[in-house]
């Protein structure tokens, strides 16, 4: 009579839901005699088990995205070209300055042209990643190169960059809708109204 109540205890209380740190024990092929599918118990990793009145809803999570380390390999980097201006004249004199396209830093290795508007760098710089120049006077617009990637044993030649003089605008700030300067008091009799 024990062991029938034993046994109708543990049929009650062996579910899912409920786990023992307890070892189980079977006797003549019961279902403890399966290995567990540790995968499909609540809280296992890999797996989203929820129940719905009863229903096994049983969906997987997506694996975690592993970080793959990135080794950047730095290189002798050959990178030259031409300055023009607006009228496609070279523009000597002009300083320019490499960037990494996706930097944050607007410093980096500079040059100068010469009078034909030539400029290059020579320097070590990191395989695979985008650079491009830029001239970042305060007397010019700003503008830049086209985007580039360093490779191994591959000068980069041939860049352009346009040079132009910066545009300026000028005039008088109104409010928009009294047509008025800003900060301009209309006056009745002499005082501020």
């Amino acid at each position: 009579m024990i062991l029938a109540g034993l046994a109708v205890a543990l049929s009650l209380f062996n579910t899912r839901e409920v786990e023992s740190n307890a070892p189980r024990v079977s006797v003549d092929e019961s279902p403890f005699d399966k290995p567990r599918n540790e995968s499909a118990l609540p809280g296992a990793s890999g797996s989203n088990t929820a129940d719905a009145g009863g229903i096994d809803t049983t969906t997987p999570l997506p694996e975690p995205e592993v970080q793959k380390p990135v080794i950047l390999v730095e290189l002798a980097a050959s990178i030259s070209g031409i300055a023009t201006d607006y009228f496609d004249e070279p523009a000597g004199g002009i300083m320019l300055t490499l960037l990494a396209e996706d930097g944050k830093d607007i410093t980096g290795p500079t040059t100068v042209t010469d009078s034909e508007g030539r400029f290059s760098f020579e320097l070590a710089l990191y395989e695979g990643l985008s650079y491009f120049v830029a001239c970042l006077q305060e007397d010019k617009a700003l503008t830049a190169t086209e985007v580039f990637t360093v490779q191994k044993d591959k000068p980069v030649e041939g860049l352009t960059i346009k040079i132009y003089a910066p545009a300026r605008a000028s005039g008088i700030v109104i409010n928009g809708d009294t047509r008025e300067p800003p900060g301009r008091r209309e006056h009745h009799a002499g005082r501020p109204r």
